[in-house]
C-alpha cells in the first residue's frame, strides 16, 4: 500500500518562491513611497513586525486575511505620519504576482505526483486575488483545479474548516493524505489538529520549537517523492 492516497500544499514558501517575490516587491515599494521618510533597513524591520502581527492575529481568527493588504500599509502611514494612498497596496501586489516563481523541485513534483495519479490540493493562508492570479500565472490548474483560500474559506490555516474544504473537494481522508508546508503553525499545527500527517519543508534548516515532531523533514521539495509515492 502507499504511504498516502493524496496530498495537500501550501502554496507560498512551499511551492511558491514568496520571499523572492516580497524582497524584490518591497524594495520597490520603499523606492517608489518611502525612501524620503525613512531607511530601508527601518523601513523594512517596520514593515515586517507590522506584518508578523497582522497574520498572527488572522491565524488565531481575531482578524480576516482580507484585511491585512490594506491594514499594514495603513498602519506604516500612520507610524510615518503621512496620507494612506491605495495605490501603494495595489502597486505592492502587482509587483507579487509579476515577481512569483517556482521554488527549486515545485513544479517537478507536482508533474512526478500527477503522473502517478496521486490527488492533491492547495490550501493558502492569502488573498484570494493574488492567490488566484499566482495560480494563473505559473498554472497550478494543470495540477489540481481544488484550490483553497482563507479569504474565500472565511478561515485561515490552522482552523480545520480550510483543510477539510480541500479534503472534501478531492475526496481524500486527513489520516490518509500528508500535508506538505513550510509553516509549524499554520500547516504543521493545522494538519496536527486533525490527525494529518505532517511534512515540514524546512529548506533553511531551522530548530523546531514546538513541544511535537512533524512525520517528515524535508531540505528539498524533491525529496518529498520518497514519503509519498
Amino acid at each position: 500500500m502507499k504511504p498516502y492516497d493524496a496530498v495537500l500544499f501550501d502554496l507560498d514558501d512551499t511551492l511558491i518562491d514568496f520571499k523572492r517575490s516580497e524582497a524584490i516587491s518591497l524594495r520597490k515599494v520603499y523606492a517608489h513611497y518611502f525612501h524620503h521618510l525613512v531607511s530601508w533597513d527601518a523601513f523594512h524591520v517596520h514593515y515586517v513586525n507590522i506584518n508578523r502581527a497582522l497574520w498572527n492575529l488572522a491565524e488565531e481568527g481575531q482578524i480576516r486575511t482580507s484585511t491585512i493588504g490594506e491594514l499594514r500599509f495603513q498602519q506604516l502611514a500612520d507610524l510615518y505620519q503621512i496620507p494612506y494612498l491605495i495605490e501603494v497596496v495595489q502597486f505592492y501586489e502587482e509587483q507579487l504576482i509579476l515577481n512569483s516563481q517556482w521554488i527549486e523541485g515545485a513544479e517537478d513534483l507536482l508533474i512526478t505526483l500527477q503522473t502517478r495519479k496521486i490527488p492533491m490540493a492547495f490550501i493558502t493562508n492569502g488573498f484570494t486575488h493574488l492567490q488566484r492570479d499566482k495560480q494563473k500565472k505559473l498554472g497550478l490548474s494543470r495540477f489540481s483545479q481544488v484550490m483553497v483560500v482563507s479569504d474565500e474559506c472565511g478561515v485561515a490555516k490552522p482552523h480545520p474548516k480550510i483543510f477539510l474544504a480541500a479534503l472534501e473537494l478531492i475526496k481524500a481522508e486527513p489520516t490518509r493524505t500528508l500535508m506538505l508546508g513550510d509553516s509549524l503553525t499554520s500547516d504543521g499545527q493545522g494538519a496536527k489538529n486533525l490527525k494529518m500527517p505532517f511534512c515540514w519543508y524546512n529548506p533553511h534548516r531551522l530548530p523546531n520549537p514546538t513541544d511535537w515532531q512533524p512525520d517528515h523533514v524535508i531540505h528539498f521539495l524533491k525529496d518529498a517523492i520518497g514519503h509519498i509515492a
